[in-house]
């Protein structure tokens, strides 16, 4: 009996010292166990997402120069140089193991419209300076989406042509995309339909960053001024939201007041006056010294592009059909440190860039090339869009976002999908079939 109940005490002293070592080892269990699955999809995304890696690689190097900007372009033309390799990442379009199909020959030949024009990636602004970093800031289209994404890539353009780093705004509700009862995503950026990341890596004279950085680099540390007062504009960083940052930057940004609907955005070939100056000379003899010429008109040009290095007044001409005004990259907007274009009356960049932006200098218009790029890739936005006469007006800006600024591998695939099943029903015998757009209410 005496072992017994001995035997049953130390069972009771013994039990609940066992208890929290068993607690705390469950703990450890559980926070090794979401280390793990962290881990793992950070990989994931690291070996299976070639653009999460680009934006890795640029935070990694950006890390070493001990800067939140690098703007090291030619890396990934670089990296395949060493590997011998001649093709381009962004080349290629690979659904069947990233995204559930469909079979990447099929993909390509069905959805690729972009080419691989490395040389493209050379092009730098004139008004790009060393060591001066200037920015342009935007504001989403109200309207939606086909109107968001066109103001967006003309802001892109704008930037590219100006030299400077363009800032995207901060991730917000798009109209339509934004229905609050929907427990899917509402809120977006760019970067969730778009290779950003990419387009800053692999472009010379193009950087692009996030609101969140460019607010946490100039705002915070008191580097912007308003532009109106002249004072310096301290970012208050726990007041950030959408709204938040839309009046902040249309306090310390300069808006060149464009109105793309009366007017051409005009780009000197170089820094300096005599640059004004010969674009100043071409409109006036066009709109005030015509010399027995009729304005332009779209109907001028249907059928009868401008030569690719005609005279700037001719290709002025082109570009200002149906307009009265250039709208100049003048002296005080070169200086200015944040050019910001909100939506507003007057300023809403509702238009296509190749019909907005134009070049003093042709080669500029090229981007840097020579006059043999005929023939071109089949030129996307030419098949699709009949705003502007099959000129020759920023080929080359054209091909840089037709091949860089399309939609992620994540939504051509899904639509790869759709034109496979299609196919796959069609009753022609080559697989055939017809489509059509109707467009909302009517």
């Amino acid at each position: 009996m005496a072992d017994t109940s001995s035997t049953s005490r130390e069972r009771q002293f013994s039990e609940p010292t066992s208890r929290p070592a068993s607690n705390q080892l469950f703990v450890v269990f559980i926070i090794c166990c979401a280390v793990v699955s962290s881990v793992n999809i950070y990989l994931h995304h690291i070996f299976h997402d070639e653009h999460v890696h680009i934006k890795a690689e640029r935070d990694f190097h950006a890390i070493l120069k001990g800067s939140a900007v690098v703007s090291n372009p030619s890396k990934k033309q670089q990296q395949y140089s060493d590997s011998g390799s001649t093709e381009h990442k962004l080349a290629g379009l690979k659904c069947q193991e990233l995204y559930g199909g469909p079979d990447d020959v099929f993909a390509e030949q069905e959805m690729a419209f972009w080419s691989d024009i490395p040389s493209d990636a050379s092009y730098k602004s004139p008004f790009l300076e060393e060591g001066e970093e200037r920015f342009l800031t935007f504001e989403p289209d109200h309207g939606g989406w086909n109107n968001i994404r066109m103001g967006m890539e003309t802001a892109l353009v704008l930037a590219h042509s100006m030299g400077r780093t363009l800032v995207l705004p901060p991730a917000q509700r798009f109209y339509l995309l934004n229905k609050s009862d929907s427990p899917q995503k509402n809120t977006f950026d760019f970067g969730d339909f778009f290779h950003l990341d990419s387009i800053a890596v692999e472009h010379d004279g193009l950087n692009v960053i996030t609101s969140e950085e460019f607010l946490h680099r100039l705002g915070k540390t008191g580097q912007l001024k308003n532009v109106h007062t002249n004072q310096p504009e301290i970012w208050d960083e726990n007041n950030y939201s959408p709204e938040s940052v839309k009046t902040y930057l249309q306090r310390v940004g300069v808006n060149p007041q464009w109105d793309p609907m009366e007017c051409v955005a005009a780009m000197p070939a170089t820094q300096g006056p005599d640059a004004i100056t010969v674009l100043e000379e071409a409109y006036n003899n066009i709109f005030k010294n015509t010399k027995g010429k009729p304005l332009p008109k779209l109907e001028d040009f249907d059928g009868n592009p401008t030569a690719v290095d005609a005279t700037i007044e001719e290709r002025m001409r082109e570009a200002m059909v149906d307009r009265t005004k250039i709208c100049t990259y003048d002296e005080a907007l070169q200086k200015a440190k944040v050019i910001h274009f909100p939506v507003q009356k007057g300023t809403r960049l509702l238009t296509h860039f190749y019909a907005f932006v134009f070049f003093a200098d042709w080669k500029q218009d090229l981007w840097g090339k020579k006059k043999e790029v005929f023939p071109l890739p089949i030129d996307y936005y030419m098949l699709t869009h009949t705003l502007m006469p099959s000129s020759s007006f920023l080929i080359t800006a054209k091909r840089f976002v037709r091949d860089h600024l399309r939609y992620i591998d994540e939504i051509v695939c899904a639509a790869a999908r759709v034109v496979e099943a299609v196919r796959a029903r069609s009753k022609n015998k080559d697989k055939l079939f017809d489509s059509m757009h109707v467009r909302r209410g009517e």
